[in-house]
C-alpha cells in the first residue's frame, strides 16, 4: 500500500524532502521483489480526516479484508497519529489479523533511511547510496522535447519528464542509460539552468555515440559517477568549454571502469 501524493507532499508541498524514486520506478522496484498487487490510496482531505480507527476499520478490514499486515516499526497514521504498532497489535486482534512489524536495518552510519539516502545523495556519494538502498540510483522517464539548445552546440541532448516531483539529485553525472534493452553511456545534468534563468528543476542527458530520435520513449538513467555542481557561466561560449570537459572527464571514468573489470 503507497500513497500518491506523499503524506508530507500533501501538507507542505513546497518544503517536503525529495522523492527517492518516482511513481513509476516505485512500482518496478515492487515487481521486482515479488510483489503482486500494489495499492494506491489517493491522500486527499477526505483521507487526512480519518481516525486511526477508522482507517482499521473502513479501509484495512471493511474493504480490503487484510489477514496479515506488515509495517514498519517507526510506522503512525491517522489524522490524530495515534496509529501506531501496539495500536495495530490492539486492532488485530478484535479483527482477527495478523500483524507484524519490519525491523530497521543499519548501516555503519546507523537507521538505513530516506532520509540517510537522500543524505548521500545530496553529497554525490552514488556507491554508498546505491549500497543502502541495494540497487543503482536511477532515474526513468519518458523523453520529452525540450528547448534544443544542445544541438546548437553541438551536443544534443534528451530530456526527461520528472512530473515537477523534487530531486535528491543536483549536478553533473556521468551516467549509463538504459534504452530498448540496451546500455548507453553519457553525461547528465539534472537541477535549474543558472546559465539560461532556468530555476524549475531539468534532467537531461547526453548520449554518447548515439545520433536517433527517441521521444516519447522510455529512457532509465543510472548515475554513477558525480562530475560537479550546478553552475552559472558568464556565457555560452563558456558553458560549451565546460561541457567538453564534462565529457572528456566522463569518458576517462568509463575507460577506467572497462579496464578494471
Amino acid at each position: 500500500m503507497i500513497f500518491e501524493p506523499q503524506a508530507k507532499e500533501f501538507f507542505d508541498p513546497t518544503g517536503a524532502p525529495a522523492r527517492l524514486t518516482g511513481f513509476r520506478d516505485k512500482v518496478s522496484l515492487m515487481e521486482k521483489t515479488g510483489v503482486d498487487c500494489v495499492l494506491v490510496i489517493n491522500f486527499n482531505a477526505r483521507f487526512r480526516a480519518l481516525t486511526a480507527k477508522a482507517f482499521v476499520d473502513d479501509v484495512l478490514v471493511g474493504r480490503l479484508g487484510i489477514k496479515s499486515l506488515i509495517v514498519g516499526d517507526d510506522f503512525r497514521f491517522g489524522c490524530d497519529r495515534s496509529g501506531n504498532f501496539e495500536f495495530l497489535k490492539q486492532m488485530s486482534i478484535e479483527h482477527a489479523f495478523e500483524i507484524k512489524d519490519h525491523s530497521t536495518f543499519l548501516s555503519n552510519d546507523g537507521r538505513i533511511s530516506s532520509t540517510l539516502v537522500r543524505d548521500k545523495l545530496a553529497q554525490g556519494c552514488l556507491t554508498e547510496a546505491s549500497a543502502l538502498l541495494g540497487w543503482d540510483y536511477s532515474i526513468s522517464g519518458k523523453v520529452i522535447h525540450g528547448a534544443k539548445l544542445g544541438r546548437t552546440i553541438g551536443v544534443p541532448t534528451a530530456n526527461l519528464q520528472v512530473n515537477g516531483y523534487k530531486s535528491a539529485l543536483e549536478g553533473v553525472f556521468q551516467v549509463d542509460l538504459k534504452l530498448r534493452g540496451s546500455t548507453y553511456y553519457g553525461v547528465a545534468n539534472i537541477g535549474p539552468k543558472p546559465t539560461r534563468d532556468i530555476h524549475h528543476p531539468n534532467l537531461e542527458v547526453h548520449i554518447f555515440d548515439f545520433d536517433e530520435e527517441i521521444y516519447g520513449e522510455h529512457l532509465t538513467i543510472v548515475f554513477r559517477h558525480w562530475l560537479r555542481a550546478v553552475k552559472k557561466f558568464a556565457n555560452i561560449d563558456e558553458l560549451k568549454i565546460q561541457i567538453q570537459e564534462d565529457i572528456a572527464q566522463a569518458r576517462q571514468l568509463i575507460t577506467a571502469e572497462r579496464v578494471t573489470r
